[in-house]
């Protein structure tokens, strides 16, 4: 009994490192465009160009998340502070969706 249970789990091992997947849901998963990593720098990068005085945008240490959709497109949501043509420094929020396949979307919006 104890022989055959412990054939039993050296082949659970041997198949988890084969690297087969465990069941058809991840078989299905769709593989992003671009890593997290690379989107939130993307991100940051558009971010700052868009902003009228691009040294002035700080980013929120905490205001920041990134998520990878089932389609696979990556969405980044940035907090940050920037100064407008007055001289204020005004809170907003970059909104970054780079998809799969076609062209990333952008916008900024103040919160």
């Amino acid at each position: 009994m104890i022989g055959f249970l412990g054939l039993v789990i050296v082949a659970g091992v041997v198949t988890s490192i084969s690297g087969k997947p465990q069941s058809a849901d991840t078989a299905s998963t769709v593989k992003a465009g671009l890593s997290e990593n690379d989107a939130m720098a993307s991100c940051q990068s558009q971010t700052r160009s868009a902003a009228k005085f691009p040294s002035s945008v700080k980013f929120n240490v905490f205001g920041g998340a990134v998520q990878t959709l089932a389609d696979g497109a990556v969405l980044v949501r940035l907090d940050f502070e920037a100064k407008n043509g007055f001289g204020n420094v005004l809170p907003q929020r970059a909104i970054c969706k780079y998809p799969a396949t076609g062209p990333s979307l952008f916008s900024i919006e103040d919160r």
